[in-house]
């Protein structure tokens, strides 16, 4: 169930979050790469250039896309996707071998869903979004999966007030930290790391997002952004998306590798779309109720 959950991460890691720092910086410190380091922005201005930037964007669809998936030493696979988002919730993510369905993904404002071909038994595993931010969810489950911060590191989320992060810099990076919890409890902290210097794209800005344990410090997600491209919004506008993103679930130590091919940003899509359908053959599974006792507890304490 861990692999299944490394490819619904998938249809949530695709950034608008690369945006050139523009005029956070002066000219002369946008100059060159060498010499001093430029002043670290200020947290108002680093959070509004995140929110700038995701307010560009409603959705977005991806046609082709490859997804190269491997764990530990074993030699990765390579998967064709396609990918439809829309804000805040609505997500259909499908991956393919040689034409043949390996799992797909979905999610609207009420639930989210995915089923992979490849279990022994597959099943259509869904879970309503009440069900999981009230605790209600297999505590096995990774970590990874938390709607908001996937929304985040997709650019359509909104990143609220400066108060919400502290500041952290050093010669090379900023970092944006969020102190939070999992639906189980579990105390994490979110990090946006940024360059401190201004990139010209292929180069990202945004560099890296990760999910750390606040107990252990150790790392239980990183998503790496290697490559990035332009997007047209309108005429007259556009934004920065990710080509190349490398994602690394530690635990299970599983890396995902995606290309991103041509993206088309505020797509019309039927509504229908995002609809939850029972597949044939296909015993549908509600996570909300697999629980168990354990996370119930936890709820408690809570």
């Amino acid at each position: 169930m861990r692999l299944v959950l490394a490819a619904l991460v998938l249809t949530s890691l695709t950034g608008c979050l690369n945006t050139r720092f523009g005029n956070l910086f002066t000219p002369r410190e946008r100059e060159k790469d060498t010499g001093p380091l430029p002043a670290v922005p200020a947290k108002t201005a680093l959070v509004e250039y995140l929110n700038a930037n995701s307010d560009r964007v409603t959705g977005m669809r991806v046609e082709n896309m490859t997804v190269s998936v491997s764990q530990g030493f074993r030699p990765p696979i390579s998967l064709d996707a396609k990918m439809l988002v829309e804000k805040p919730r609505n997500v259909l993510f499908q991956a393919d071998f040689l034409s043949k369905t390996m799992f797909s993904v979905g999610s609207n404002q009420n639930e989210f869903w995915f089923w992979n071909s490849q279990d022994r038994s597959p099943k259509q595993y869904y879970c309503s979004y009440q069900d999981f931010q009230e605790g209600r969810f297999p505590a096995e489950l990774p970590v990874s999966f938390q709607p908001e911060w996937l929304l985040e590191v997709m650019g359509l989320g909104n990143y609220g007030s400066p108060e919400r992060y502290t500041l952290e810099s050093d010669n090379r990076h900023i970092r944006l930290v969020e102190k939070t919890r999992t639906p189980q409890g579990r105390p994490i902290r979110k990090i946006i790391v940024l360059n401190r210097r201004e990139v010209q794209i292929p180069s990202p800005q945004v560099v890296a997002f990760l999910l750390v344990d606040d107990s252990t410090n150790k790392e239980l997600v990183s998503v790496k952004v290697t490559e990035t491209q332009l997007a047209a919004v309108d005429a007259s506008r556009a934004a920065i998306l990710p080509k190349r993103m490398e994602i690394h679930m530690h635990q299970d130590n599983v890396k995902l590798a995606l290309h991103f091919g041509s993206i088309k940003l505020n797509p019309e899509a039927n509504p229908g779309l995002f609809v939850r359908r029972p597949l044939p053959g296909v015993e549908s599974v509600d996570l909300g109720k697999l629980g168990g006792p354990a996370v119930q507890q936890t709820q408690s304490q809570r």
